[in-house]
Protein backbone atom coordinates (compact mmCIF):
# COMPACT_ATOMS: atom_id res chain seq x y z
CA UNK A 1 0.00 0.00 0.00
CA UNK A 2 1.09 3.56 -0.63
CA UNK A 3 1.71 6.07 2.15
CA UNK A 4 -1.46 7.93 1.11
CA UNK A 5 -3.57 4.76 1.37
CA UNK A 6 -2.16 3.94 4.79
CA UNK A 7 -2.75 7.47 6.10
CA UNK A 8 -6.30 7.47 4.76
CA UNK A 9 -6.94 4.10 6.43
CA UNK A 10 -5.47 5.36 9.71
CA UNK A 11 -7.60 8.51 9.80
CA UNK A 12 -10.74 6.52 9.03
CA UNK A 13 -10.03 3.56 11.33
CA UNK A 14 -8.88 5.63 14.30
CA UNK A 15 -11.60 8.28 13.78
CA UNK A 16 -9.24 11.26 13.74
CA UNK A 17 -9.46 14.29 11.50
CA UNK A 18 -5.74 14.55 10.74
CA UNK A 19 -2.29 13.66 12.01
CA UNK A 20 -0.66 15.95 14.58
CA UNK A 21 2.64 17.77 14.04
CA UNK A 22 4.71 15.15 15.83
CA UNK A 23 3.30 12.31 13.73
CA UNK A 24 3.82 14.22 10.49
CA UNK A 25 7.43 15.04 11.39
CA UNK A 26 8.29 11.43 12.29
CA UNK A 27 6.83 10.12 9.03
CA UNK A 28 8.54 12.85 6.99
CA UNK A 29 11.97 12.24 8.56
CA UNK A 30 11.61 8.51 8.05
CA UNK A 31 10.79 8.93 4.38
CA UNK A 32 13.29 11.63 3.51
CA UNK A 33 16.39 10.58 5.43
CA UNK A 34 18.34 7.40 6.13
CA UNK A 35 18.96 8.14 9.80
CA UNK A 36 17.61 6.43 12.90
CA UNK A 37 15.05 8.40 14.94
CA UNK A 38 14.65 9.19 18.63
CA UNK A 39 11.14 10.48 19.34
CA UNK A 40 10.24 12.25 22.59
CA UNK A 41 6.55 12.91 23.06
CA UNK A 42 4.06 12.69 25.97
CA UNK A 43 2.09 9.52 26.62
CA UNK A 44 -1.22 9.72 24.78
CA UNK A 45 0.13 12.01 22.05
CA UNK A 46 -0.06 9.37 19.32
CA UNK A 47 3.46 7.88 19.21
CA UNK A 48 2.07 4.50 18.17
CA UNK A 49 0.58 5.89 14.97
CA UNK A 50 3.75 7.93 14.40
CA UNK A 51 5.94 4.81 14.22
CA UNK A 52 3.38 2.39 12.78
CA UNK A 53 3.03 4.39 9.55
CA UNK A 54 6.80 4.13 8.83
CA UNK A 55 6.64 0.41 9.67
CA UNK A 56 3.76 -0.19 7.27
CA UNK A 57 5.08 1.91 4.40
CA UNK A 58 8.45 0.13 4.70
CA UNK A 59 6.97 -3.33 4.08
CA UNK A 60 7.58 -5.15 0.84
CA UNK A 61 4.30 -7.05 0.61
CA UNK A 62 5.74 -9.51 -1.91
CA UNK A 63 8.45 -10.55 0.57
CA UNK A 64 7.26 -13.20 3.06
CA UNK A 65 10.17 -12.75 5.47
CA UNK A 66 10.08 -10.85 8.77
CA UNK A 67 10.81 -7.21 7.92
CA UNK A 68 9.78 -5.17 10.98
CA UNK A 69 9.73 -5.68 14.76
CA UNK A 70 8.15 -3.43 17.39
CA UNK A 71 9.37 -4.02 20.95
CA UNK A 72 7.48 -2.61 23.96
CA UNK A 73 8.06 -3.18 27.70
CA UNK A 74 4.60 -4.46 28.70
CA UNK A 75 2.01 -6.84 27.31
CA UNK A 76 -0.62 -4.08 27.45
CA UNK A 77 1.38 -1.77 25.18
CA UNK A 78 2.10 -4.71 22.87
CA UNK A 79 -1.55 -5.74 22.52
CA UNK A 80 -2.73 -2.15 22.06
CA UNK A 81 -0.08 -1.43 19.42
CA UNK A 82 -0.93 -4.66 17.59
CA UNK A 83 -4.64 -3.77 17.65
CA UNK A 84 -3.97 -0.30 16.22
CA UNK A 85 -1.84 -1.75 13.42
CA UNK A 86 -4.53 -4.27 12.46
CA UNK A 87 -7.12 -1.49 12.43
CA UNK A 88 -5.04 0.52 9.98
CA UNK A 89 -4.17 -2.35 7.63
CA UNK A 90 -6.20 -5.45 8.62
CA UNK A 91 -4.50 -7.72 6.08
CA UNK A 92 -0.99 -7.09 7.42
CA UNK A 93 0.76 -10.43 8.04
CA UNK A 94 1.63 -9.89 11.70
CA UNK A 95 2.08 -11.70 15.01
CA UNK A 96 1.83 -10.57 18.63
CA UNK A 97 4.13 -12.16 21.26
CA UNK A 98 4.22 -11.50 24.99
CA UNK A 99 4.57 -13.22 28.35
CA UNK A 100 1.38 -14.83 29.61
CA UNK A 101 0.25 -15.57 26.06
CA UNK A 102 0.13 -19.23 24.96
CA UNK A 103 3.60 -19.90 23.50
CA UNK A 104 2.25 -22.80 21.41
CA UNK A 105 -0.30 -20.50 19.78
CA UNK A 106 2.45 -17.96 19.11
CA UNK A 107 4.67 -20.62 17.54
CA UNK A 108 1.86 -21.55 15.11
CA UNK A 109 1.36 -17.89 14.20
CA UNK A 110 5.10 -17.48 13.59
CA UNK A 111 5.10 -20.50 11.27
CA UNK A 112 2.85 -18.51 8.91
CA UNK A 113 5.81 -16.15 8.31
CA UNK A 114 4.61 -12.76 9.58
CA UNK A 115 6.14 -9.65 8.06
CA UNK A 116 5.70 -7.68 11.32
CA UNK A 117 6.03 -8.81 14.94
CA UNK A 118 4.99 -6.78 18.00
CA UNK A 119 6.52 -8.23 21.17
CA UNK A 120 7.85 -7.79 24.68
CA UNK A 121 11.65 -8.19 25.01
CA UNK A 122 11.64 -11.43 27.01
CA UNK A 123 9.19 -13.31 24.81
CA UNK A 124 10.86 -12.10 21.60
CA UNK A 125 14.27 -13.30 22.80
CA UNK A 126 12.78 -16.65 23.81
CA UNK A 127 11.41 -17.18 20.29
CA UNK A 128 14.76 -16.12 18.79
CA UNK A 129 16.62 -18.64 20.96
CA UNK A 130 14.14 -21.35 19.98
CA UNK A 131 14.72 -20.54 16.29
CA UNK A 132 11.08 -19.56 15.85
CA UNK A 133 12.13 -16.08 14.70
CA UNK A 134 14.92 -14.98 12.36
CA UNK A 135 15.87 -11.30 12.26
CA UNK A 136 18.36 -11.53 9.37
CA UNK A 137 16.06 -9.69 6.89
CA UNK A 138 14.91 -7.04 9.34
CA UNK A 139 14.78 -3.54 7.87
CA UNK A 140 12.87 -1.68 10.62
CA UNK A 141 13.11 -1.96 14.41
CA UNK A 142 10.96 0.11 16.79
CA UNK A 143 11.86 0.31 20.49
CA UNK A 144 8.74 1.81 22.05
CA UNK A 145 9.06 3.28 25.58
CA UNK A 146 12.73 2.32 25.38
CA UNK A 147 13.76 3.93 28.68
CA UNK A 148 11.04 1.94 30.46
CA UNK A 149 12.42 -1.31 29.02
CA UNK A 150 15.79 -0.52 30.60
CA UNK A 151 14.14 0.64 33.83
CA UNK A 152 12.23 -2.66 34.11
CA UNK A 153 15.45 -4.66 33.80
CA UNK A 154 15.32 -5.74 30.16
CA UNK A 155 18.87 -4.55 29.37
CA UNK A 156 20.25 -8.10 28.94
CA UNK A 157 17.35 -9.13 26.71
CA UNK A 158 17.73 -6.00 24.59
CA UNK A 159 21.47 -6.62 24.20
CA UNK A 160 20.84 -10.19 23.06
CA UNK A 161 18.13 -9.13 20.61
CA UNK A 162 20.32 -6.41 19.11
CA UNK A 163 23.09 -8.96 18.57
CA UNK A 164 20.73 -10.78 16.17
CA UNK A 165 19.69 -7.63 14.27
CA UNK A 166 21.38 -6.78 10.98
CA UNK A 167 23.25 -3.48 10.95
CA UNK A 168 21.15 -2.29 7.99
CA UNK A 169 17.95 -2.20 10.08
CA UNK A 170 16.80 1.35 10.75
CA UNK A 171 15.62 2.08 14.27
CA UNK A 172 13.00 4.27 15.95
CA UNK A 173 13.27 4.84 19.71
CA UNK A 174 10.33 6.44 21.51
CA UNK A 175 9.98 7.80 25.02
CA UNK A 176 7.87 10.28 26.97
CA UNK A 177 10.89 11.22 29.12
CA UNK A 178 14.51 12.03 28.32
CA UNK A 179 16.82 9.07 27.72
CA UNK A 180 19.92 10.01 29.73
CA UNK A 181 22.34 7.99 27.61
CA UNK A 182 21.96 5.82 24.53
CA UNK A 183 23.50 2.38 25.20
CA UNK A 184 26.32 1.38 22.86
CA UNK A 185 24.69 -1.96 22.09
CA UNK A 186 22.01 -0.16 20.04
CA UNK A 187 24.66 0.77 17.46
CA UNK A 188 22.58 3.73 16.30
CA UNK A 189 23.57 5.12 12.97
CA UNK A 190 23.54 8.86 12.53
CA UNK A 191 20.30 9.64 14.34
CA UNK A 192 17.80 12.49 14.33
CA UNK A 193 15.99 13.61 17.51
CA UNK A 194 12.36 14.73 17.41
CA UNK A 195 11.31 16.33 20.70
CA UNK A 196 7.71 17.35 21.38
CA UNK A 197 7.80 17.18 25.18
CA UNK A 198 7.46 20.96 25.47
CA UNK A 199 5.52 21.53 22.27
CA UNK A 200 2.57 23.86 22.89
CA UNK A 201 0.30 21.53 20.93
CA UNK A 202 0.90 18.71 23.39
CA UNK A 203 1.60 20.48 26.70
CA UNK A 204 0.23 18.61 29.70
CA UNK A 205 -0.28 21.90 31.51
CA UNK A 206 -2.85 22.90 28.90
CA UNK A 207 -4.87 19.73 29.47
CA UNK A 208 -5.01 19.31 33.26
CA UNK A 209 -6.08 21.08 36.43
CA UNK A 210 -4.08 20.13 39.54
CA UNK A 211 -5.71 19.89 42.99
CA UNK A 212 -4.12 19.24 46.39
CA UNK A 213 -6.38 17.14 48.64
CA UNK A 214 -5.27 17.04 52.28
CA UNK A 215 -5.82 14.27 54.80
CA UNK A 216 -5.48 14.72 58.56
CA UNK A 217 -3.17 11.69 58.90
CA UNK A 218 -2.07 8.52 57.09
CA UNK A 219 -4.76 6.49 58.87
CA UNK A 220 -7.41 8.79 57.41
CA UNK A 221 -6.21 8.60 53.78
CA UNK A 222 -8.65 5.88 52.74
CA UNK A 223 -11.60 7.77 54.17
CA UNK A 224 -10.39 10.95 52.46
CA UNK A 225 -10.12 9.00 49.20
CA UNK A 226 -13.73 7.78 49.53
CA UNK A 227 -14.97 11.34 50.10
CA UNK A 228 -12.92 12.56 47.13
CA UNK A 229 -14.30 9.90 44.78
CA UNK A 230 -17.86 10.69 45.84
CA UNK A 231 -17.26 14.41 45.29
CA UNK A 232 -16.06 14.23 41.67
CA UNK A 233 -18.32 13.51 38.67
CA UNK A 234 -19.10 9.92 37.72
CA UNK A 235 -16.41 9.80 35.03
CA UNK A 236 -13.50 7.48 34.31
CA UNK A 237 -10.96 7.80 37.12
CA UNK A 238 -7.65 6.06 37.84
CA UNK A 239 -6.38 5.88 41.43
CA UNK A 240 -2.61 5.30 41.48
CA UNK A 241 -0.71 3.58 44.25
CA UNK A 242 3.08 3.24 44.16
CA UNK A 243 3.11 -0.41 45.29
CA UNK A 244 1.16 -3.58 44.52
CA UNK A 245 0.38 -4.01 48.21
CA UNK A 246 -0.93 -0.46 48.42
CA UNK A 247 -3.09 -0.90 45.33
CA UNK A 248 -4.53 -4.11 46.76
CA UNK A 249 -5.30 -2.37 50.08
CA UNK A 250 -7.09 0.49 48.33
CA UNK A 251 -9.01 -1.93 46.11
CA UNK A 252 -10.11 -4.04 49.11
CA UNK A 253 -11.23 -0.98 51.05
CA UNK A 254 -13.21 0.55 48.19
CA UNK A 255 -14.79 -2.82 47.40
CA UNK A 256 -16.01 -3.11 51.00
CA UNK A 257 -17.62 0.30 50.55
CA UNK A 258 -19.63 -1.21 47.64
CA UNK A 259 -17.90 0.90 45.00
CA UNK A 260 -17.76 -0.52 41.45
CA UNK A 261 -14.03 -0.70 40.74
CA UNK A 262 -11.38 -2.81 39.05
CA UNK A 263 -7.78 -3.55 40.00
CA UNK A 264 -4.82 -3.40 37.58
CA UNK A 265 -1.40 -4.52 38.78
CA UNK A 266 1.43 -6.82 37.77
CA UNK A 267 0.75 -9.91 39.88
CA UNK A 268 -2.71 -10.48 38.40
CA UNK A 269 -3.15 -13.20 35.79
CA UNK A 270 -3.20 -11.91 32.23
CA UNK A 271 -6.89 -12.75 31.79
CA UNK A 272 -7.74 -10.78 34.95
CA UNK A 273 -5.81 -7.75 33.71
CA UNK A 274 -7.46 -7.91 30.30
CA UNK A 275 -10.90 -8.18 31.91
CA UNK A 276 -10.18 -5.18 34.16
CA UNK A 277 -9.03 -3.06 31.22
CA UNK A 278 -12.04 -4.09 29.11
CA UNK A 279 -14.55 -3.24 31.87
CA UNK A 280 -12.89 0.11 32.51
CA UNK A 281 -12.42 0.92 28.83
CA UNK A 282 -16.06 0.27 27.89
CA UNK A 283 -17.44 2.17 30.87
CA UNK A 284 -18.86 -0.81 32.79
CA UNK A 285 -16.75 0.36 35.74
CA UNK A 286 -15.69 3.98 36.15
CA UNK A 287 -12.87 3.60 38.70
CA UNK A 288 -9.59 1.71 38.28
CA UNK A 289 -7.10 1.23 41.11
CA UNK A 290 -3.66 0.70 39.60
CA UNK A 291 0.08 0.63 40.07
CA UNK A 292 2.38 2.60 37.80
CA UNK A 293 2.24 -0.28 35.34
CA UNK A 294 -0.91 1.41 34.03
CA UNK A 295 0.90 4.73 33.60
CA UNK A 296 3.04 3.19 30.86
CA UNK A 297 0.89 0.30 29.74
CA UNK A 298 -2.48 1.90 29.06
CA UNK A 299 -3.69 4.67 26.78
CA UNK A 300 -7.38 5.38 27.44
CA UNK A 301 -8.15 8.85 26.15
CA UNK A 302 -11.55 9.10 27.89
CA UNK A 303 -10.05 9.17 31.41
CA UNK A 304 -11.06 12.41 33.13
CA UNK A 305 -9.52 12.14 36.62
CA UNK A 306 -6.17 10.94 37.99
CA UNK A 307 -5.86 10.46 41.75
CA UNK A 308 -2.34 10.13 43.17
CA UNK A 309 -3.20 8.16 46.33
CA UNK A 310 0.55 7.73 46.75
CA UNK A 311 2.64 10.59 45.43
CA UNK A 312 4.77 9.54 42.45
CA UNK A 313 8.38 8.80 43.35
CA UNK A 314 9.86 10.69 40.40
CA UNK A 315 8.94 13.46 38.00
CA UNK A 316 8.91 10.92 35.16
CA UNK A 317 6.27 8.80 36.92
CA UNK A 318 4.17 11.92 37.54
CA UNK A 319 4.35 12.77 33.84
CA UNK A 320 3.35 9.27 32.76
CA UNK A 321 0.46 9.04 35.21
CA UNK A 322 -1.02 12.32 34.03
Amino acid sequence: MTKEDILLNAIKALKITSLNNMQNEVIDKWQHSASDLIVYSPTGSGKSLAFLVPVLISLNTSDDTLQAVVIAPSREIVTQTFAVMKKIVPLTKAACCYGGHDAVVEKRELESQPQVIVATPGRLLDHINRKNIELCNLSCLVLDEFDKSLELGFTHEMQQIMAHCPSKARKILTSATHIKSIPDFLSLNKFHTIDYRTNQELKVEDRINLWNVKSSCDDDKLNTLINLLYSIPDEQTIVFSSTREGAQEVYNYLSKQKMDIVLFQGTLEQIEREKAVAMFYNGTVMIMVATDLAARGLDITTVKHIVHYDLPLTQEIFIHRN
